[in-house]
This record gives structure tokens, sequence and C-alpha cells, in this order.
């Protein structure tokens, strides 16, 4: 699921296009698949520099090379999910934050480390 927010006006709408890849956690359907999915485990991606690992990809990226972003914080969980209530169970907006928040925690360690 993708969701456009505008600043501008503070809202939020879906997304007209998506992401027809393989998404991370399509298979889940029931709450207790959700609960469970490894958010960390390197799964197939398609949108991808030269493999079709996530994290064989980060390799590929010269140390020099890796955008610079400012750093996400827990506190921004909040702005992130603000207004989606109504269109994403909360069991979701959990796994999505988890995903979200230690795959970040994973790239700083990574760039840390080159």
């Amino acid at each position: 699921m993708e969701v456009l927010r505008n600043n501008k006006t503070r809202t939020l709408k879906l997304a007209p296009l998506f992401d027809h890849g393989l998404s991370f956690i399509f298979q889940c359907h029931e709450e207790n698949e959700m609960i469970s999915f490894d958010v960390m485990q390197d799964r197939p991606v398609q949108c991808f520099v030269g493999s079709r690992s996530a994290m064989d990809n980060l390799k590929l990226i010269p140390a020099n090379q890796h955008p610079h972003l400012s750093r996400l914080q827990e506190k921004d969980k909040e702005s992130l999910f603000e207004g989606i209530d109504s269109v994403m169970p909360m069991v979701w907006q959990e796994k999505v934050w988890e995903m979200i928040w230690k795959r970040w925690q994973y790239y700083e360690s990574f760039c840390n480390q080159r």
C-alpha cells in the first residue's frame, strides 16, 4: 500500500499507482502471520541495483557514495502514520514501522562499519 501525503493541505490519499513487485508483507493474511513476520529476512526485491537482495545491493554502493539522509527518529513514527488509521489496521502499522525502524538501524550500522 502506498499513500501520498500533501504537507500543504495536510491530507493523505491512497496512491493511484502502486508497486507491482514483490511486497515484503503481502503473504500475511491473518494477524498472527503479521505479528510473527520477520522484517529483517532478506527477501527478493524487484527494483534492484544489481542483485535481487536488498542487503547485497547496499554492498554494491561505494562507501563514499551512500546517500546522506536525515536521521530517522522514533518520534517520526507519528508523522509517518498520521491520519492513516482509517485505511490501515494497527497491526499492519506496527509491522510496517518495525520494518522501517529496524532496516534504518541496519542501514546506519552498515554505513558506520564501512
